[in-house]
């Protein structure tokens, strides 16, 4: 492959040491520390032109638009369950797909998840610390976690609500 003129070069290898678990805090990342992590954010900064903010949009874009062809999915096949005669088979393939999509959206949250966990040892300058503090002020009492009920929740909720259905026809109803 021909050497391009404005691509950096980067090492073939990356050093990384691990960190029990045990040893290690909500959030903290296993294999890098924070000296490296903010040498590595100037380097993308400075000769990539892709840092971990841009990751980071492309993530959460990549999370919703995977979110939505879930519930997607999810209604198409709940109506045809509730549109023909025979059923079953329909709920069962629902079942499948719905699940392989509930973990396809899981992927994408954990990765999302591991960024966002970058982006907080960053430093206390930079952007989503110093929200994550304000909006940790602001909301005291009534706060949750809206990427892990996209990202884990509702994918398992979908998938719960087939097997539901599919107990019910066990049970000898029908919805027609």
């Amino acid at each position: 492959m021909p050497d391009t003129p404005n691509m950096p070069v980067l090492p073939d290898t990356v050093e990384i040491t691990i960190i029990p678990n045990e040893k290690r805090k909500k959030g903290e990342l296993l294999s890098i520390d924070e000296k490296k992590l903010r040498e590595a954010f100037e380097v993308q900064r400075t000769e990539v032109g892709w840092t971990f903010y841009n990751e980071r949009l492309f993530e959460e874009n990549l999370l919703h638009t995977r979110f939505n062809m879930l519930i997607t999915m999810y209604a198409l096949f709940m109506t045809a369950i509730v549109l023909t005669k025979d059923s079953i088979p329909i709920c069962l393939i629902g079942l499948v797909i719905t699940t392989i999509m509930g973990f396809v959206v899981y992927r994408i949250y954990m990765k999302m998840m591991i960024l966002l966990s970058i982006l907080h040892k960053l430093g206390e300058n930079h952007v989503l610390p110093i929200q994550t503090k304000e909006s940790d002020a602001r909301h005291r009492f009534f706060s949750f976690p809206v990427n892990a009920l996209i990202g884990v929740y509702i994918p398992i909720l979908l998938s719960l609500s087939f097997v539901l259905v599919l107990a019910w026809f066990w049970c000898g109803n029908k919805f027609s």
